[in-house]
């Protein structure tokens, strides 16, 4: 590959008008660009036949077409609704992980089919219970490496079941909303009719740790899909031992942003909480919990912590969950408590970490409670 060569699909599709522009072509030809990319999934320039011949030497010369290319798969032990990991390479020798979880739907006769897509190569963010923490960062994925997640799984689940994703979560390696520009255009081309994927945003959710600059950004573009944070303790200090970086967005402000996203988007916010054995599952931690949602519309994740090598952590056991889970419906508060999918092939929440061909620990911090 050249490398002066740059990558087209890490190009927004405003960018690339501005670059056509520059070339004198007429903005039109960036949407027959990008429906070639994202509706028929091309591959190579010249199969963009109603570009000029000229148009597409040109950006032959320019771009390159990135792919995804599928190093492994693996299929958990959970029955004929199986939870399937799939470990990619990118255009540069990076690897990723995306997770698919199918699932019951509220229409037994249609399963709901969710993506968790990985938005960075590595995390740089240190969750001291999540497997990715402590394997550093190394970039942001492109709008493209985003995307193609969904569409190689799409044609997977396509061609061994005839099925259609419905769902994707924002909720893989990385923290989102450090990525935020590929990750929005990523989730405009996923619910834009005219592409392959058709996935209303009412079925997309993006987790953050609670990034409250990027949160504000979400509300200056009103957006419409799911916003989920990475709770994990409504105490300040407790918290901030869990995720070192919740330190620069203390609780306060956090829930007052949170307040101002109610305020422009009509889904409750989803608070994950994993439980922690003797850390965050006490009668005082769930008072806290309820003290930080009054005001707030939210739904409480609870989610089952996952082994995670290198850390000290355990499961709560299930009387004192059921203790905990207690406490909050008494309270009148939503929650939903659902074990994690995928750990028979360490695919559920926190545990993903591969060995890819540089021997650099990789694999992103999930939460497959959907």
């Amino acid at each position: 590959m050249d490398t002066q060569k740059k990558d087209i699909k890490a190009h927004s599709l405003d960018e690339l008008k501005h670059v056509l522009k520059t070339w004198h072509e007429p903005s039109y030809r960036t949407n027959q660009i990008y429906h070639w990319l994202y509706a028929h999934s091309v591959t190579d320039f010249n199969s963009m036949k109603n570009l000029s011949v000229s148009l597409r030497n040109q950006l032959s010369q320019h771009f390159f077409i990135s792919q995804l290319k599928s190093i492994s798969h693996q299929c958990s032990s959970e029955g004929p609704l199986s939870t399937q990991k799939f470990l990619f390479e990118l255009h540069d020798g990076k690897t990723i992980e995306s997770v698919l979880i199918p699932s019951q739907s509220e229409i037994p006769s249609k399963p709901r089919y969710t993506v968790c897509v990985s938005t960075q190569v590595g995390c740089p963010l240190s969750c001291s219970f999540c497997a990715t923490g402590n394997m550093g960062f190394s970039r942001n994925l492109s709008i493209g490496e985003i995307v193609d997640q969904v569409a190689f799984i799409q044609n997977w689940l396509s061609e061994n079941y005839d099925e259609r994703v419905t769902n994707v979560v924002f909720m893989g390696m990385g923290e989102p909303l450090l990525n935020i520009d590929p990750c929005l255009e990523a989730i405009r081309i996923f619910s834009n009719p005219d592409y392959r994927f058709k996935i209303s945003e009412r079925r997309i959710t993006l987790s953050t740790i609670g990034l409250i600059p990027g949160i504000r950004t979400l509300l200056s573009k009103n957006v419409n899909f799911k916003l989920a944070v990475s709770l994990h303790s409504a105490n300040e200090l407790l918290r901030n031992q869990l995720i070192p970086a919740s330190k620069d967005y203390p609780l306060e402000k956090l829930k007052q942003v949170l307040k101002e996203f109610n305020a422009i988007n009509r889904h409750p916010v989803t608070l994950e909480y994993v439980l922690l054995k003797g850390i965050n599952d006490q009668a005082k931690d769930a008072q806290a919990l309820k003290r930080f949602t009054k005001g707030l519309r939210c739904k409480i994740n609870l989610i089952d912590f996952n082994t995670v090598e290198g850390t000290n952590y355990r499961k709560t056991s299930e009387p004192s969950k059921h203790q905990f889970i207690r406490f909050l419906i008494d309270q009148n508060l939503k929650v939903t408590a659902r074990k994690s999918r995928g750990q028979s092939q360490n695919a559920a929440c926190g545990q993903l970490a591969t060995l890819n061909s540089r021997s650099h620990r990789i694999g992103p911090k999930l939460s497959l409670s959907i």
